[in-house]
C-alpha cells in the first residue's frame, strides 16, 4: 500500500465516520454525496376542490403491485386500480385506499402512465384535481 493510497484511505474513513459518504473508490474520480435535503412529500395536489384535498402526499406503499401515496395530515389517497378491460388504466384519489367510494377523482387512461396528471371528481367530489411532482 502506497503512502497516497493510506493517506486517502484514512480521508474517506474519516469522511464516512463524520457522515459524508464515498460514491465513487477511484483513487482519479472520488466524489462526495451532497445534495439538497429529501422533499418533504413526493406528490402534490392542487386545484380548487371540494372536499379541499390539496396538499403533499408521501409515498405510502404498494397497492396493485403500484406506489401509493398517502396525504401528509389527512385520510386521502392516490392509488392505481387495474381494470378487467385491455389496455385500461385507472388512477383514484379517495379517502379510503382500495375502495373508490364517496366523494372521489379518478384519471383513466388507455396508456400505462403514472399518476400524474388531471383527475375528475366524481360522488359528489368538485374541481379537477392535478397531481404532480413537487
Amino acid at each position: 500500500m502506497t503512502e497516497l493510497t493510506k493517506a486517502l484511505d484514512l480521508h474517506d474513513r474519516k469522511n464516512i465516520l463524520e457522515g459524508e459518504m464515498v460514491i465513487s473508490s477511484s483513487l482519479r474520480n472520488r466524489r462526495r454525496r451532497r445534495g439538497p435535503p429529501p422533499q418533504p412529500f413526493s406528490r402534490k395536489v392542487t386545484g380548487p376542490l371540494t372536499p379541499n384535498i390539496t396538499g403533499g402526499y408521501y409515498f405510502g406503499g404498494y397497492e396493485n403491485n403500484r406506489a401509493y401515496f398517502k396525504h401528509s395530515t389527512q385520510n386521502w389517497f392516490i392509488w392505481y386500480s387495474p381494470t378487467l378491460e385491455p389496455m385500461a388504466y385507472i388512477w383514484y384519489i379517495t379517502s379510503t385506499l382500495g375502495s373508490a367510494s364517496g366523494p372521489f377523482w379518478q384519471k383513466s387512461t388507455d396508456a400505462y402512465e403514472s399518476e400524474h396528471g388531471d383527475y375528475l371528481p366524481y360522488g359528489g367530489a368538485a374541481g379537477t384535481a392535478k397531481v404532480k411532482m413537487p
